[in-house]
This record gives C-alpha cells, sequence and structure tokens, in this order.
C-alpha cells in the first residue's frame, strides 16, 4: 500500500513537471485564458450597453413610433461621372413602427441625378412584404424568399438599430471579444452572420457610437465602412438614435435624421391596408436568369433578382440587359448585377448559343447597377466598349483583388480590352447592325443608348422607365423626354423599348411622354436637420481614389 500510495503522489507531479518544462503547452494555456479573458470583458462591455440602450423585449413594450425622416445620399458610382465631386441627393418621408405588432411602413420620395423621380408606399410584416408606386401605381410584392432581406433592411435604417445590434450580439455571444486599443477599452468584435464588426460604445453613457467593418467593394477591393449612431433621445424605456451616419473610405455616404420621433397611442389602419395583389410585380427573388425574344437576333436578358435604393425596405429595381447575335458571336448591352450575376449569364448563353462566344460588351453609362459586373468580361478578354470617360475606371477594376469573390479573382492578371468613342458608333451586321448613340443628359455625363434600325428596337438605361413595369400616367421625367426627342430628330420608328431596369414597353409609350407632364418630387422642409456638417460640404466629400 505505501509503494502504491507514493506512486500515486508522484504521477501527478511528474505530469505536472512535464507541463511546466513544455513551452507550447504553457502558451496555449495562456491562449485559453487570454481567450477567457476578452470574453468576459467583451460581454461585460455588452450588457452595460444593453442595460444602457434597452433590449427588444423593451422595444416592443413602447407599442408604435412615428417620425418624419430626411436622407442625404453621397453618390458613389451613381454621379455624373466616375471620379469626384460626387453627387448628392435627398429623400423624405414618414415612417410608422407598429413594434408590438411587428408590422412596418413608409411614404417616401427621392429623385435621382436628372431629376428620375421614385415615391413608394412600403410596408413590411411578418407575413408578407408589398410597394406601390405612388406615381403611375405599380405593385410590386415580395416573394417569401426575399421578406428576411426586407425585415433586416427595416432594422438597419431604424432609430432603433443599435438596439438590434446588441442583441444579436448577444445571440453570437460566442464570437465576442474586447478590443484592447486603450488601457479602459470600450470596443468589442462579434461576428454577425458572417461579418466581423468592431462595435464601439461611449465610456460615460455605455451607448453605441458606432459599427465598424470591411466590404468588399466591386469598384474599390476591401474598404472600411462605419455606421455611426447620433443624438439619442429615451422614449419609453429605449434609448433610439436620432441621427445615423454611414461612411465609406472615411468619405460620408449617408445621412438620416428623423426629425419628430415620438410615441403614438395608436396605428393608422390604411398605414398597412394592402393593395389589389392580383397584377403586382414579384421581387426580392434569386438570380434566375432568363432569355427573352424581342425580335429576331434580340434579346432581353433579364436578372430576377432585384435591388433597393438607400432608405427602402422593399427593392423596387429590376435589371436586364440588351443582347444581340451577331454573325459569328454575341454583343451585350450593360452588365448589371455584379460579377456573379454576369458569370451565371455567360453561361446561360453558353447553352442557348454553343459556339457563339460574348465578343463585346458596350456599356450604356458607368453606374455601379449597369457596370458592376464587367469583371468576368476583362478575365475573358472580350472587348468592352464606353465612352472615354469610363477608361479609367476600367483599368482601376482590372487591377482590383477581391477576396470575398474567389472564383473570380483572376481579373488582375487580365489586361482589358478596351474600345472608347464619341458621337455614334456603329458595329455592323447583315441581320442586326447596332448603332451606338451619345445622348448626353442629366443622369450621366456620358450617356448612351443602343438602336437596332433594322428591328427598330432601342435599349435604354435609366433614360426610360426604372420599375420592372410601366404604370398609368404618373407623369414623365426629364430624361424620357430628352430621349423622345433624341428619337424623333433622329426619325426613328421605335417599335419596341427595352429598359435597363427590366421594362419591355411598345414603342408609343415612348412617344407618349412627349405628351404628359413632367413630374417632380422635392425634398420636404425637414431636410433642413441635417447636420451643418454637411451643408458646408462634408457630404460632399469624395472617398479617396480606388
Amino acid at each position: 500500500m505505501g509503494s502504491a500510495g507514493n506512486l500515486a503522489r508522484t504521477v501527478p507531479l511528474l505530469v505536472l513537471l512535464a507541463f511546466c518544462s513544455s513551452p507550447k503547452l504553457i502558451a496555449q494555456a495562456t491562449s485559453q485564458l487570454s481567450v477567457e479573458r476578452d470574453y468576459a470583458a467583451g460581454r461585460r462591455l455588452l450588457d452595460a450597453a444593453i442595460r444602457a440602450t434597452g433590449d427588444p423585449d423593451a422595444l416592443a413594450k413602447v407599442g408604435a413610433l412615428r417620425t418624419s425622416f430626411c436622407g442625404r445620399a453621397v453618390e458613389l458610382g451613381q454621379s455624373a461621372r466616375p471620379d469626384a465631386p460626387y453627387d448628392t441627393i435627398l429623400a423624405s418621408g414618414e415612417r410608422i413602427y407598429d413594434l408590438a405588432g411587428r408590422r412596418y411602413s413608409q411614404d417616401w420620395s427621392t429623385e435621382f441625378r436628372g431629376g428620375l423621380p421614385l415615391a413608394l408606399h412600403e410596408v413590411v410584416t411578418d407575413s408578407g412584404a408589398f410597394s406601390t408606386d405612388l406615381r403611375g401605381g405599380v405593385v410590386l410584392s415580395v416573394v417569401p424568399g426575399g421578406l428576411k432581406a426586407s425585415q433586416r433592411r427595416v432594422e438597419d435604417a431604424a432609430p432603433y438599430a443599435p438596439v438590434m445590434i446588441l442583441d444579436r450580439a448577444r445571440r453570437y455571444a460566442t464570437s465576442i471579444r474586447v478590443v484592447h486599443d486603450s488601457p479602459r477599452p470600450h470596443a468589442l468584435l462579434f461576428v454577425d452572420d458572417g461579418f466581423l464588426l468592431t462595435l464601439r460604445f461611449d465610456p460615460r453613457t455605455h451607448l453605441l457610437v458606432s459599427a465598424d467593418g470591411l466590404v468588399d467593394n466591386w469598384a474599390t477591393g476591401l474598404a472600411p465602412l462605419q455606421v455611426q449612431f447620433r443624438d439619442y433621445r429615451r422614449v419609453g424605456g429605449v434609448e433610439l438614435a436620432g441621427r445615423v451616419i454611414t461612411r465609406f473610405q472615411g468619405g460620408l455616404q449617408t445621412e438620416v435624421t428623423f426629425p419628430g420621433l415620438a410615441r403614438i397611442d395608436s396605428v393608422p389602419a390604411t398605414a398597412f391596408s394592402p393593395p389589389d395583389l392580383a397584377h403586382a410585380v414579384p421581387v426580392g427573388g434569386p438570380l434566375e436568369i432568363t432569355v427573352d425574344s424581342v425580335a429576331p437576333h434580340v434579346f432581353a436578358v433579364h436578372q430576377g433578382q432585384t435591388a433597393p435604393p438607400n432608405y427602402g425596405y422593399n427593392p423596387p429595381f429590376a435589371y436586364a440587359q440588351l443582347l444581340v447575335e451577331l454573325g459569328d458571336s454575341l454583343l451585350l448591352v450593360d452588365a448589371p448585377g455584379g460579377s456573379p450575376a454576369q458569370r451565371a449569364v455567360i453561361e446561360k448563353l453558353r447553352t442557348l448559343f454553343p459556339g457563339k462566344p460574348v465578343g463585346r460588351v458596350a456599356f450604356t453609362h458607368y453606374h455601379s447597377d449597369h457596370f458592376g459586373g464587367l469583371r468576368p468580361y476583362i478575365a475573358s478578354g472580350v472587348t468592352l466598349i464606353t465612352t472615354p470617360g469610363s477608361r479609367g475606371l476600367i483599368e482601376r477594376v482590372a487591377g482590383i483583388r477581391h477576396p470575398s469573390d474567389p472564383a473570380g479573382d483572376t481579373t488582375q492578371r487580365a489586361t482589358p480590352r478596351i474600345e472608347t468613342f464619341t458621337g455614334v458608333r456603329v458595329i455592323a451586321d447583315d441581320e442586326a447592325p447596332v448603332e451606338l448613340h451619345e445622348i448626353g443628359g442629366g443622369h450621366a455625363d456620358e450617356m448612351v443608348v443602343a438602336w437596332l434600325p433594322k428591328q427598330q428596337v432601342l435599349f435604354a438605361t435609366d433614360v426610360f422607365g426604372i420599375l420592372p413595369v410601366r404604370g398609368g400616367p404618373g407623369g414623365s421625367y426629364e430624361e424620357e423626354r430628352r430621349l423622345a426627342r433624341y428619337a424623333e430628330s433622329r426619325g426613328w420608328k421605335v417599335r419596341t423599348v427595352v429598359a435597363g431596369h427590366g421594362a419591355v414597353s411598345p414603342g408609343s409609350a415612348l412617344a407618349a411622354v412627349l405628351a404628359q407632364t413632367t413630374a417632380r418630387t422635392p425634398p420636404a422642409d425637414h431636410c433642413a436637420t441635417l447636420s451643418q456638417a454637411s451643408e458646408r460640404g462634408d457630404a460632399g466629400r469624395p472617398s479617396p481614389s480606388p
């Protein structure tokens, strides 16, 4: 028994000595303790912030909120030209948050560059989401698979966004780590649905000051994005942000204020009344490439997926590009939807047109939603036809690495093949000749349309129709009227108009805009609540060049 007892005491001692003599084991133990300490410190910061701000249960007890809002957006990738100075546009409207019933609505309007108007009534609930175009009466219904994205956009754009961010951090608590950036850390890291965020808190109030992360932008590659929360006010036991500011690469991207934010006792019944959905256009669906014949050798390529604007809940914009079957190759006009969408287009066309590769891609203008899918064409050596002002952007994009898109991260090894033109560029073909016309205008300095004289088909992006279908007589906008006058001056007998936002219309729709009055949607007076810094020009300060 004595020997056995000595052995029992000796084995643990030997194990301890072996552990202490192994630097690797010591490092592992130290690392584990460090991770646990960083988690505990980060969790204390988070818990203090939730106590100061409130949680979703406290938010639901508020009942309902009503607020006007005013937004300012710096049009990076949507201005008159690719480089600074960039344009700034305003948006304004009114929102109702039925927090107890999880129903949300807003009526809002904006004007994109060139006076392109958008005015929507939007509703998001747990059972569905829809939008009504307040100008032409078009109804858009979000498909079930897109509802979650609409709900998330409501959260991200709301004055109670900090409450929801903190709640997600609590739900993903195992990823929390404190940031050691000062003797008294007041920031933490956490992974939000695969997106690494740094949350920074006011050390005195414990309120969320900002959320920072990296995004992989088509034109810049990896770039910092920061959302700031300011002007907190307490409503019904919850701290709500009166101002939300987004910065991209250090420059202001969007700013939204909520003047008149207040609790309301009852929710107007009309705020959530659904329209007639019998003829609603489905939006928010997955990527689904379809190729529809428009005329002999001419097709509209639709993507199925749609995109929301700044401040929007539901996506109103669809995307299309023109496809022309030439004698020995295919011509595309525009490349919307980003690289994944355009790779899907290329695969679809290989199936439908075996032996006829895409030989050329022409662009109507450089705006990111119609231009941002050019990288697969650069990589495969396709000739890109554009105006002189976009050459530099193409050359920059060709050299950018995109770690979030490894399937297409070969672009930087290819030199883009670029042809530029001014005025008119003719692509000769026996069956389907194409004319590219630079028409200028207010939406982009070098706006181009494609005209097929033999088929009498006109392709125009943004200068004719920005919704998936054309609605009632809501009034034309100036860019549509400019296009109609240009077509009339050239003597074009337009049979069909294909719009880059998806609508395929008879030529009579183009002629009709000249008889309509110009519709305008000026911003509301409460846009004066935007910060004086923005009024001094901070909103127009360009981001660093990519």
